[in-house]
């Protein structure tokens, strides 16, 4: 029962990451511009139109960024906050495989960048060893100009994958990975660079909600928690949840808490007061039916307290407005605390947008 649990999980997440693959539809939409509107935020811009997952670096000020290509395929990109001078990382890199290749994330040095790597065999297809989806995803280092890569994670066959994220200290990376087959764990491992070349060190896995899917986005500032998605036990497979773990204490906190609704990719503020979350709350949707899924960006405290949404990128009456069906994904903070780019599904299409503040968060 919790096998087919976790099986059904993992295809809502496929059905969703997939949804950027299908034909490009006829959506009344309209670029994104420097729009006021009410609440902490000011304004949002698209800066690519043609890009997915990512991460913003701290140090160099570049986001790193996954991208389809021709090839149908996924490779890592880097370009500047306002989408100019854009490179390809791994489209070359010596011993990655040629495959699927997505999720970055940046090691604070700016030196390095994690990403997941298609397996380069491996049963069934290539379609759900996509980055969304990560089965068959092992977890690479590569250099920033992509000319060296290691394999940090040989992930046993069949097993996801999902959202690699490092420590701000550098001193761990976590991600989400299904160890049995039922259900999937928080993996966190110390990061080791020595004269046996980087690798992971001391691998702990964390079932914080029991045997069921777990994905992580990111740590508090102090690296003292990780806040993660999952779904606990007896709920709707349709309504994620976000949670945070003290790795510390081991206390789970649950900070959403919707049996109703699709509460995903969660970040704490650069100041740890608040959580930024991806919410389905208000769309006027069915979270059940990802085809028409809408969500937005909501905050709230960091307990979960106060909560109230910041975007309406789905209401034609509201200045932020993309298009019917906008779905928020993948997002990271920049440097100067004030800007947020984030990933974004305008029907079918992967965006990147950069939501702007009028004070530091």
């Amino acid at each position: 029962m919790r096998a087919r649990r976790f099986a059904a999980i993992a295809a809502a997440t496929t059905i969703l990451a997939l949804a950027a693959l299908g034909p490009v539809l006829d959506l009344a939409e309209q670029p994104a511009g420097p729009n006021a509107f009410a609440g902490p935020a000011s304004g949002i811009r698209t800066i690519d139109t043609n890009g997915g997952r990512l991460d913003w670096s701290q140090s160099l000020d570049l986001i790193a960024f996954d991208r389809r290509g021709a090839d149908g395929y996924f490779d890592v990109w880097t370009m500047r906050p306002d989408g100019s001078q854009q490179a390809c990382v791994t489209c070359n890199t010596p011993g990655l495989p040629a495959r699927h290749v997505g999720n970055p994330t940046w090691h604070p040095s700016g030196d390095y960048i994690v990403v997941q790597a298609e397996k380069p065999t491996h049963a069934g297809t290539s379609s759900s060893a996509s980055p969304g989806v990560g089965f068959n995803n092992d977890l690479w280092l590569v250099t920033r100009d992509g000319a060296f890569a290691w394999e940090l994670i040989d992930t046993p066959a069949d097993r996801v994958t999902l959202h690699p994220q490092f420590s701000h200290n550098g001193a761990k990376l976590t991600w989400g990975q299904t160890v049995t087959n039922l259900g999937s764990a928080v993996r966190v491992a110390d990061f080791v660079v020595d004269r046996e070349g980087p690798r992971l060190a001391t691998i702990r896995d964390y079932q914080p909600v029991g045997r069921t899917f777990h994905e992580t986005h990111g740590f508090s500032s102090d690296d003292s928690k990780v806040i993660f998605t999952a779904v606990a036990k007896g709920q709707p497979l349709w309504t994620f949840d976000v949670f945070t773990l003290d790795l510390n204490t081991g206390a789970v906190a649950s900070l959403t808490g919707t049996w109703d609704q699709w509460d995903e990719h969660a970040q704490f503020t650069p100041s740890d007061q608040k959580v930024v979350w991806m919410s389905s709350r208000d769309c006027g949707c069915d979270p059940r039916k990802v085809g028409t899924l809408k969500t937005d960006l909501w905050m709230m405290n960091a307990d979960g307290s106060g909560q109230f949404r910041l975007t309406r990128l789905s209401d034609s009456t509201a200045p932020e407005y993309l298009g019917r069906w906008v779905t928020v994904g993948d997002m990271s903070w920049a440097p100067d605390r004030r800007s947020l780019a984030m990933r974004l599904l305008v029907g079918p299409k992967e965006h990147i947008a950069v939501l702007e503040f009028s004070e530091p968060q």
